[in-house]
């Protein structure tokens, strides 16, 4: 099953949306074969740390996500990137992965990056696609 790179913005908007929060950001911690990418130095989990908002939540999510290591998967990004630059890192991690999905709030959130995208065979998808992927495939 596929791995997702999540940038904070997105679960920044999850943690404050309750059916996204347990549609999508929930459905990460159950056996299904869907995967969360995290950096082996912890970069993306400290932008979660620091972009979102609604804490509660976000520990909620943390806490079930890392009880299990099936849930995620841990690459290492061959280059170093300041843990500020939140669309770098994850370009960076999802670039890393086998799938290279990114999923974000809003597509043009990443539009500068467009060219570096298309060269690392990035799928990009927005908070829309994912949620619709996701029903699609439960109906299945």
């Amino acid at each position: 099953m596929p791995i997702y790179t999540l940038c904070p913005n997105y679960v920044n908007h999850s943690c404050e949306d309750n059916d996204d929060f347990v549609d999508i950001l929930l459905s990460f911690c159950q056996t299904n074969g869907r995967k969360i990418a995290f950096d082996e130095k912890d970069c993306v989990i400290e932008a979660y740390r620091k972009k979102v908002r609604n804490k509660e939540n976000l520990n909620t999510w943390l806490k079930f996500l890392t009880m299990k290591s099936s849930n995620y998967e841990v690459v290492s990004m061959e280059v170093e990137i300041n843990n500020d630059e939140y669309t770098r890192l994850m370009i960076s991690v999802s670039s890393s992965t086998f799938d290279r999905n990114l999923t974000c709030e809003s597509k043009t959130d990443y539009l500068e990056f467009r060219e570096i995208i298309s060269k690392e065979e990035i799928k990009l998808i927005d908070k829309d696609e994912l949620r619709d992927s996701f029903k699609n495939s439960e109906l299945k």
